[in-house]
């Protein structure tokens, strides 16, 4: 369990060594910084303009989860480590699973900067149904586990970035607007509609009233794409 913990570690320090982290961030410093010098326009907004304010951090940081997932394994064939990596000692399973604590802490990372994103509009805007900095935080930790397992197992069939990307979010939105579909038909009770991870799991991240049966069903369903990605990873040629 110690090896496990350290790769992770050093994973998630490998992440803030590439200047691709600092790019994604200084794109979103460029875009957030018009509404934090314009905080006191900012709440005299309503309805639709004041709710994408609120919802810009949350959609941004959720692609970046996205975009890291699944180029945490696919680096190592693109830089050509991956038959160095996944021949030594420790098991692929444990790898991947080192790889997916990493992507945890990046998910808590970009929750904490979330926070500090709502704290600058607390006092400008009476926020209805914000969500506290504790629960924003575990949100993301939830969120990231689910979503990183999932593009995870992607990359492990693909092994294309674009492909596992497109692939992904077609399957995510089909998914979810097929459960949408059944709902408005009432086919399904709501026990049934709170238990699939599918149904509108996007909106984990600023949404404060989501049920405990929504997520530990994201946890169950995140651990199993992550033993799916294994076993199809262990049956793969690396030579």
């Amino acid at each position: 369990m110690f090896d496990i913990l350290r790769m992770s570690w050093f994973e998630y320090k490998k992440i803030f060594c590439k200047k691709g982290i600092y790019i994604y961030l200084g794109v979103f410093l460029i875009l957030v910084w018009p509404l934090i010098s314009k905080i006191h326009e900012i709440k005299n907004l309503a309805g639709e303009k004041l709710q994408a304010v609120i919802l810009l951090p949350a959609v941004y940081f959720m692609f970046m989860i996205f975009a890291y997932a699944i180029d945490i394994l696919l680096e190592e064939y693109y830089s050509g480590t991956a038959t160095f990596l996944f021949t030594g000692k420790m098991s692929r399973g444990k790898i991947l699973f080192s790889k997916i604590l990493a992507i945890n802490l990046l998910g808590v990372t970009l929750g904490i900067i979330n926070c500090l994103f709502n704290a600058c509009f607390k006092n400008a805007i009476a926020m209805q149904n914000q969500i506290d900095e504790d629960k924003l935080i575990f949100m993301y930790l939830i969120f990231s586990w689910f979503a990183g397992n999932y593009f995870l197992f992607m990359s492990t069939i693909f092994k294309n970035r674009f492909a596992s990307f497109l692939v992904g979010i077609f399957f995510l939105t089909a998914i979810s607007d097929v459960f949408a579909f059944l709902g408005k038909l009432n086919l399904a009770n709501r026990l049934f509609f709170e238990l699939n991870p599918f149904d509108k799991f996007m909106e984990l991240l600023v949404n404060p009233n989501v049920s405990v049966y929504k997520i530990i069903s994201m946890i169950f369903f995140g651990a199993l794409f992550l033993f799916f990605a294994i076993i199809i990873f262990n049956k793969k040629d690396l030579s």
